[in-house]
């Protein structure tokens, strides 16, 4: 199993030192924001999912290509085989980043009618099963399957949130980077919601 782990632009390093730590195994940067981690096990792709802070999604990988128009990433999205991965209930999701003379929706509405058509299935974008994730950053596409449906990026214990919050992701990497750990005291006389000292209790424990 090959892996797309998505952090955020300018953490790699403590992404990729987190997974590390908790599976002993180190994934490389493969554009910005995305890690990319061979042979990788069921096993270590659940151990990611569930206890990872520092990332946002964790895909199963299915190809990386470079384009010079939305034609080639719809014809690539044509070309490329979801059969043992997509069953019933499916969505996709499309993210692009850099300057294109297109947008993220008509290469959306394209994947969803090539899929549906391919393989006679009806999208369910409330409860999908899967979700077919298309990341477009420059003139490269990552096509990857998410089989969590989940943002990793968001916590159980926030039940509310404000515009004054930080992300907890981000949080979790400003202690990583002060090298925080459970001997050391913490102070933030400016909490919040308490995001910053919620995810070092966490991160301590």
């Amino acid at each position: 199993m090959k892996l797309i782990i998505t952090t955020y632009e300018g953490l790699e390093d403590i992404s990729i030192k987190e997974i590390k730590d908790i599976i002993s195994k180190e994934p490389k940067v493969l554009l910005p924001g995305k890690l990319f981690l061979d042979k990788a096990s069921k096993l270590d792709f659940y151990t990611i999912t569930y206890m990872s802070r520092s990332i946002s999604k964790v895909t199963v990988f299915l190809k990386l290509f470079n384009f010079n128009n939305k034609e080639d990433i719809i014809t690539e999205i044509k070309n490329i085989d979801l059969k043992s991965y997509i069953k019933e209930n499916f969505s996709v999701h499309c993210k692009r980043q850099g300057i294109h003379d297109f947008n993220s929706d008509p290469i959306l509405k394209s994947s969803v009618k090539i899929i549906s058509n391919k393989y006679n299935l009806t999208p369910n974008y409330k409860d999908p099963d899967v979700i077919f994730d298309i990341s477009i950053i420059n003139n490269s596409c990552i096509l990857s399957i998410d089989l969590i449906t989940l943002e990793l990026n968001k916590r159980s214990y926030k039940v509310k949130t404000s515009h004054l919050d930080i992300n907890c992701c981000l949080a979790f990497a400003a202690l990583r980077i002060a090298n925080y750990n459970s001997k050391k005291h913490l102070l933030d006389p400016f909490c919040g919601n308490s995001s910053l000292v919620i995810e070092a209790a966490l991160f301590s424990s």
